[in-house]
């Protein structure tokens, strides 16, 4: 890990702005959730505070990633960070005089998402206007490095400040900590589009629009990687997002502490995956190392089935070691995403040009990221009615098969097209 990037002021602000803000998202996204299955009793209830979530970012992804790469990028965060921050003391001061409402909930969760919508390709974008390109690899992994730590502490604190306080305050702190990063982006200097806004019209923006997507479908390796992504993202994250989940609760019958300490294991994958991504990236190119890691998670997602399967529980006393198993493998899985995701990151940062990023990889992320919510209702129905093993399976499968398709393919194209997206390519892990 490369520390002397924290010279970099603008590296240094970027970087703990986000920390403080996704700590504070993560006490809000935590607080709410439980407070829904307080007030609602219903898991169906809270799936669709999730679900709407995810709507607005699908919609506006592609529109959004224009407008990034036509206007002032320090100032679009700036301004939605102020703008989220308003938003949540607003929800705050709503908590404190007549009570949050479902209805207050599902409106607040929207107009987050869309701010997110916009939020999140000004942000992608930031990293390479700020650093050189060999610094590009380091900062990644130092950037993705410190947002696990923000998502490991972020729960913890949850934890502590909702059970002793209550919704109310965790708002306002959440709504505090998006001022604080609005006031530290604020000392930030990125580099300002250059963008004519007298000739802004409907018909340039259908034009700008176009580019990105023409961009993607001109370069054959960036159109296979992005349908291999949204394949990826089909099975791969639910077998997380919900494999995990089932396998160890319903399967395995672990207690909440166990299954706690699994989550602790995920992210500690996470972190080791940042060490280590810079050591791989020196001896593999980066496209190798995405189908490579393809094919090594697919090998591994095999053995969640192993720890699924009966015949294979029942050869111990108790569930204790294949849970163990379980979660050495989450562990080795993790790392390799970990790796695979800030190699890809880079790489797309490298190659495609910086003002088109934004709807490059706002065209890519809306894809990829709508296979996600369709892969998780897939797989919530594999795990009703098949035995616990077929979904890793499956998953494994894909993942084979993806990664040798990649394998065969991916070396016939030439060097300079081989690039990827922001994208998390295996979604939330």
């Amino acid at each position: 890990m490369n520390f002397e990037l924290l010279r970099n002021k603008n590296f240094t602000l970027l970087v703990l702005g986000k920390l403080v803000s996704l700590i504070g998202s993560v006490l809000q996204s935590f607080a709410l959730s439980l407070y829904v299955l307080k007030i609602t009793g219903s898991g169906s209830i809270f799936a669709s505070v999730m679900a709407v979530s995810i709507i607005p970012r699908l919609i506006l992804g592609p529109v959004c990633g224009v407008f990034v790469d036509w206007f002032d990028r320090k100032k679009i965060i700036v301004a939605l960070d102020f703008l989220s921050g308003a938003l949540v003391l607003g929800l705050y001061v709503i908590s404190i005089t007549v009570g949050v409402q479902l209805v207050h909930v599902y409106i607040a969760v929207i107009l987050m998402a869309v701010i997110s919508s916009l939020f999140n390709p000004a942000i992608s974008t930031a990293i390479p206007s700020i650093m050189k390109k060999e610094e590009l690899l380091d900062a990644n992994s130092f950037n993705t490095m410190t947002m696990t730590i923000g998502n490991l502490v972020g729960p913890m604190l949850a934890g502590i400040i909702y059970g002793i306080f209550g919704l109310p305050v965790t708002l306002l702190l959440n709504g505090i900590s998006f001022i604080l990063s609005a006031i530290s982006e604020m000392f930030i200097d990125l580099p300002n589009n250059r963008c004519d806004r007298k000739n802004i019209s409907y018909s340039k923006f259908k034009t700008d629009f176009g580019e990105g997507i023409k961009y993607i479908l001109g370069k054959s390796t960036l159109t296979k990687l992005l349908g291999s992504a949204f394949v990826i993202n089909f099975a791969f994250n639910p077998m997380f997002s919900v494999g995990l989940m089932f396998v160890s609760k319903m399967i395995l019958k672990v207690g909440d502490m166990e299954y706690g300490a699994l989550q602790t294991t995920l992210v500690a994958g996470s972190l080791i995956g940042t060490l280590l991504v810079s050591k791989v990236s020196k001896r593999f190119e980066l496209t190798r190392i995405f189908y490579s890691g393809v094919l090594f998670c697919g090998f591994f997602v095999s053995l969640i089935g192993l720890c699924s399967a009966t015949v294979f529980i029942d050869l111990f006393q108790s569930s204790a070691i294949p849970f163990i198993i379980l979660a050495a493998v989450g562990l080795i899985i993790v790392t390799g995403v970990s790796i695979i995701n800030i190699s890809m990151l880079t790489l797309n940062q490298k190659e495609i040009p910086n003002e088109l990023l934004g709807r490059v990889n706002s065209v890519w992320s809306t894809i990829s990221t709508g296979a996600i919510p369709l892969g998780q209702i897939f797989f919530g129905m594999l795990y009703d009615k098949l035995p616990g093993y077929v979904p890793a399976l499956f998953t494994s499968f894909v993942l084979i098969s993806t990664a040798i398709y990649l394998m065969l393919s991916l070396p016939k194209e030439k060097k300079e097209e081989c690039i990827t997206s922001e994208a998390d390519t295996f979604g939330t892990v």
